[in-house]
């Protein structure tokens, strides 16, 4: 129905649009530099050097996969998609992390 895909697309544009590059991302960039010992200064030139391209690939992944939880993925089966999404996810994190400039 019309107003059901109008409500996936808010629930995805409020997590895109609003917590990612306001929660998520922040904390992602100040949580990896405190872990590798970077200072605050190099965590900031970090992710200023590296957020567009994270937040671009960010919206690629994402966009897709919430669009699918929201509007087709059954209640019972969330929690298992998210989680795969997750790893998956946090896979490339980590590949992005790990690479300190």
């Amino acid at each position: 129905t019309f107003a059901g895909r109008l409500a996936t697309a808010k629930r995805v544009a409020v997590n895109q649009f609003v917590v990612s590059p306001l929660v998520y991302f922040p904390l992602f960039w100040l949580c990896t530099g405190v872990i590798q010992g970077l200072s605050l200064g190099e965590t900031v030139s970090r992710a200023r050097a590296g957020f567009r391209k994270l937040y671009s690939r960010s919206l690629l992944y994402w966009l897709p996969v919430q669009c699918v939880q929201f509007s087709l993925v059954p209640q019972r089966y969330k929690v298992v998609f998210l989680s795969v999404a997750g790893l998956l996810w946090t896979t490339l994190l980590s590949v992005v992390a790990g690479s300190v400039q």
